[in-house]
């Protein structure tokens, strides 16, 4: 089980409709209602070829699309991610 997997597996258990995963990239796939919220966004890790996931407040980037602000790395060298590369998926804890 990977940790996406993991994390839904909790919530279906622990709290119910209580998250929204985002996958697409970009402005129109991410409601005006979650900007400046938190959430787990996962990309591609500094520290080689594989994922990583870092807490992050999704911003209103304006036309654009959307951008983040860094919150948060698990990782001890607190690098967040790869930015050369977008980010995979977005996932927030709130009512959906």
């Amino acid at each position: 089980c990977g940790y996406e997997q993991g994390i839904q597996q909790y919530l279906q258990e622990k709290a119910p409709n209580k998250y929204k995963c985002i996958k697409k990239k970009g402005r129109d796939e991410v409601p005006k209602s979650y900007f400046n919220n938190l959430c787990i966004l996962r990309g591609k890790s500094p520290r080689g070829d594989f994922g990583h996931v870092v807490i992050a407040r999704l911003l209103d980037a304006g036309k654009d699309g959307t951008a983040f602000e860094r919150i948060f790395d698990p990782h001890p060298d607190a690098t967040f991610l790869d930015e050369s590369e977008e980010f995979g998926w977005c996932m927030f804890f709130r009512e959906v």
